[in-house]
């Protein structure tokens, strides 16, 4: 029996949770961390008090129990030769050690999933597939063995209740199918806005318990590759992932001066771009020209094109064909929607757009929850304004994305490489050709009018390399020859202290004659 044919059967009956986003088509990380910072914002914005509980699951493939999967696979409609076909891949499976020259006794397999097979990944989550059903008032975001719920209530007391309840429903869950919890790995995070965090009793965070073991109160968590913290403050996330992408960038300025331009994209491409875009449609509407993966970005493409560390670089980004991290977010965007449109996301993803506002005139108002009064010229509430967190979020940021977008990408129906390939084009296009600096004086630019010193770049002084200034202290008269190459520019100086030190000047203005 072939992995498709258990794949179709499961699809056509809708058998597997929505929840789970693992070893299934259309299905990634990403879609999971969506999926949860778009349920933790949604009720963080409706004044919700939420508990996220990270589960450990101990050695969750090498503990499965055959013979409950043989069951769980009855129950779910695999019978006859095609359950015989399974059974015999599970049972009477032998494995042996081998340690130099010296090789153990065979032994039977009793439990769990063939390591590096095909079919192993997709025989677990079937196995996990039902712990998403233990109780209705969870919500479960199930990535594999990686195992989350969230519990949210308006009363703190009720809130405490409600999620040691049902911890122990999924300990029973645990028990009755053979598998093991860490405990002291599986962690517990409460959810507030900044505002709100101060009024969360302590009794909230420290009473949660399993086994009647507390579970670890903790204000920040990894989640498949990210960091969430109980603000939602993605600051932490970005130090992560800008010291992935440093250690590329760092390898790139050794290489730049060896390999070709061509070379260097490629390593841009394959180690440095994926820890800078990790997630990035679910935290990109953050990024601000100033982000440090924007900062690193630079550098890393400074280093592409071998120029100076302090180089424009609008052009640069035109030239290698490389899209800024702002526009590969909204390139991520219009993907998703356009993969909502042709009915390529997760189950879970089918009502997340309203097709109606994405027709809409006048999406913005929508969006934020204002509609404008035209006799009075002023905007009018009709519905709470999201915060600013949840403004961020894909749910309601990929709106305004979307309208921008040209009617021609809008309304295209091709495939999604030939979509894709259309927008990084489009993005493109808006790069400047050349090089454009509308900065006053900027040194990156004009090195031919430099002064014989060192300039430092947004400061007030400058420090000069000769030894002999080029100004007499008595007389605070400067040698403007000395001061500059060209004789056509000269400073300003509104003051001049004799206290300074002798190889500082401070100045305000600095004009070209």
């Amino acid at each position: 029996m072939k992995k498709s044919s258990i794949v179709t059967h499961f699809d056509a009956h809708n058998l597997l949770s929505p929840s789970q986003y693992g070893f299934r088509q259309n299905h990634s990380t990403e879609h999971a961390i969506i999926s949860i910072i778009d349920k933790i914002t949604e009720k963080l914005d409706s004044h919700h008090f939420i508990t996220g509980i990270f589960l450990d699951l101990s050695k969750a493939f090498d503990t499965i129990n055959h013979d409950i999967l043989i069951d769980k696979l009855k129950y779910y409609g695999i019978r006859n030769k095609e359950l015989e076909l399974i059974r015999n891949y599970l049972h009477n499976r032998k494995q042996c050690t081998q340690y130099n020259d010296t090789i153990s006794d065979l032994l039977s397999i009793t439990h769990g999933i063939p390591q590096g097979s095909i079919l192993g990944p997709l025989l677990f989550i079937i196995y996990i597939n039902d712990i998403a059903s233990v109780s209705d008032t969870l919500s479960s975001i199930l990535f594999a063995d990686d195992t989350n719920v969230l519990s949210y209530d308006y009363n703190q007391k009720e809130l405490l209740n409600n999620i040691n309840s049902d911890l122990n429903k999924i300990d029973d869950w645990l028990k009755a199918n053979k598998l093991s919890l860490n405990i002291e790995k599986t962690e517990n995070v409460i959810f507030a806005t900044p505002q709100r965090k101060r009024y969360i009793e302590e009794t909230l965070k420290t009473n949660i318990s399993i086994r009647n073991t507390n579970i670890k109160p903790v204000s920040q968590t990894n989640f498949l590759g990210t960091i969430i913290t109980d603000t939602l403050n993605w600051e932490p996330f970005f130090n992560k992932q800008a010291m992935k992408a440093n250690k590329g960038i760092c390898m790139l300025s050794y290489l730049k001066y060896l390999l070709p331009h061509e070379t260097l994209t490629q390593i841009y491409y394959a180690i440095v771009l994926p820890h800078l875009q990790y997630g990035i449609t679910a935290w990109g509407a953050y990024l601000n020209g100033e982000n440090k993966l924007e900062i690193l970005q630079k550098k890393a493409i400074r280093n592409i094109s071998k120029s100076e560390y302090n180089a424009h670089t609008e052009h640069l980004f035109s030239k290698y064909k490389i899209l800024k991290l702002k526009d590969v977010y909204q390139v991520q965007v219009a993907k998703f929607i356009f993969n909502f449109k042709q009915n390529n996301l997760p189950k879970a993803f089918d009502l997340f757009i309203d097709n109606a506002k994405l027709s809409a005139e006048n999406n913005t108002a929508q969006i934020v929850g204002l509609q404008h009064d035209h006799n009075n010229a002023r905007p009018v509430h009709t519905f709470p304004i999201p915060s600013i967190t949840r403004r961020n979020t894909l749910r309601i940021a990929c709106y305004k994305i979307w309208e921008k977008l040209p009617t021609d990408l809008i309304n295209f129906n091709g495939s999604i490489n030939t979509f894709k390939h259309k927008l990084k084009l489009h993005f493109l296009e808006t790069y400047p050709k050349n090089k454009t600096c509308h900065i006053r004086n900027c040194y990156s630019c004009d090195k031919d009018s430099d002064p014989p010193y060192k300039a430092y770049e947004h400061c007030h002084y400058y420090k000069y390399i000769t030894n002999e200034p080029p100004y007499d202290y008595n007389t605070n008269e400067l040698n403007l020859d000395v001061l500059y190459k060209h004789p056509n520019q000269k400073i300003e100086i509104e003051y001049l202290l004799k206290s300074t030190p002798k190889d500082i000047i401070y100045y305000d203005t600095l004009q070209p004659s």
